[in-house]
């Protein structure tokens, strides 16, 4: 029986980060259905991003990894674009307005999120992580150059 590496808890919260904002997008989309309004939210992928991460897969670790850097960069773009307007912000929850707010509460709402999505980066690109998705971790490449044979040889 082959030991499958044990996912550090870091990247399980991650993953359930990922997890909990596909199920908030396939509600959001569900109540927007339902008010006879269509709403595709690609947030949806977020939830085999999940299970991708937590199956160590490359390429939903670059999806994720993909995500992560939009929301680094578009929080801020955001928060400075939220300034510029004046008067009061609607808040609305599945697409039903349940309130307003200020621009200035509006940017400060961006911070934790923006935070959040730097210590995703940072746990997505540890040298431990890199190392469980089968890419190298700076300091030494898991694989050597090609063999005669054509395939990477590992030591």
């Amino acid at each position: 029986m082959i030991d499958a590496p044990r996912v550090p808890k870091a990247l399980a919260i991650v993953a359930l980060l990922f997890l909990l904002e596909g199920i908030w997008a396939a509600v959001s989309m569900y109540y927007s259905m339902r008010a006879g309004r269509l709403s595709i939210d690609l947030n949806i992928l977020s939830i085999p991003t999940c299970f991708g991460l937590l199956r160590l897969s490359k390429g939903w670790r670059s999806y994720a990894m993909f995500c992560t850097w939009i929301a680094m960069i578009g929080y801020p773009i955001a928060s400075i674009y939220v300034l510029t307007l004046s008067g009061p912000l609607a808040l609305s929850r599945f697409g039903v307005k349940v309130g307003e707010t200020t621009p200035v509460h509006a940017t400060l709402a961006c911070i934790p999120y923006f935070l959040l999505s730097i210590w995703q980066y940072r746990v997505l690109t540890r040298g431990d992580v890199r190392a469980l998705f089968g890419l190298s971790d700076g300091r030494r490449p898991l694989a050597g150059p090609p063999s005669a044979s054509g395939t990477p040889e590992v030591g």
